[in-house]
């Protein structure tokens, strides 16, 4: 498995300080609050779709108004994240999106969601499982639901470089 511990630790993910995670986050809301001001002023409902150790998580559930839950494929980084963040009105799950049964558990759980927030986790997403996840998302979104999504991309280089466990990179234009 690609996100253990040394994922997070020593490899390409631990060179994002905590400081850089929430400038991401902050910068990915703002965008999102250009298209859509209403967000801030009823309560919400987010799932922040891969969210490593929670630290993005938490910054969401601080600004927004409502429920944030938080899941990752890496049992590790939501092991550490329910040890940081965990609090009420903020959940962090161990799921896999691409799989039937994660979507069940989240809508029988929380129901369907106003956000999906995904900062810098779809390009690791395996191509094969890209769709899938997509139409997923739409099944986990209220009607009029959002998706703010950051995406790094197979035109800028450095994407792969930086980060071999970028496997999904695509052109923006597939997104």
């Amino acid at each position: 498995m690609y996100y253990g511990k040394e994922y997070f630790e020593v490899g390409p993910y631990s060179k994002q300080q905590p400081i850089i995670i929430k400038r991401n986050y902050e910068n990915l809301l703002k965008h999102g609050l250009k298209i859509f001001p209403e967000i801030v002023k009823r309560r919400v409902k987010v799932l922040d779709f891969g969210c490593a150790t929670g630290v993005g998580t938490y910054w969401l559930y601080k600004r927004l108004n409502g429920v944030v839950v938080g899941i990752d494929i890496s049992k590790y980084a939501i092991n550490k994240a329910k040890k940081l963040f965990s609090r009420h009105n903020i959940y962090f799950h161990n799921l896999d999106l691409s799989e039937n049964d994660s979507v069940k558990f989240l809508l029988k759980r929380y129901g369907s969601f106003d956000i999906i927030f995904s900062r810098d986790t779809l390009e690791h997403i395996p191509k094969g499982k890209q769709e899938t996840l997509i139409r997923n998302f739409h099944l986990l979104l209220n009607n009029g639901g959002i998706i703010m999504a950051a995406i790094a991309n197979q035109l800028n280089p450095y994407s792969y470089i930086c980060d071999k466990t970028h496997l999904g990179l695509r052109s923006p234009w597939f997104w």
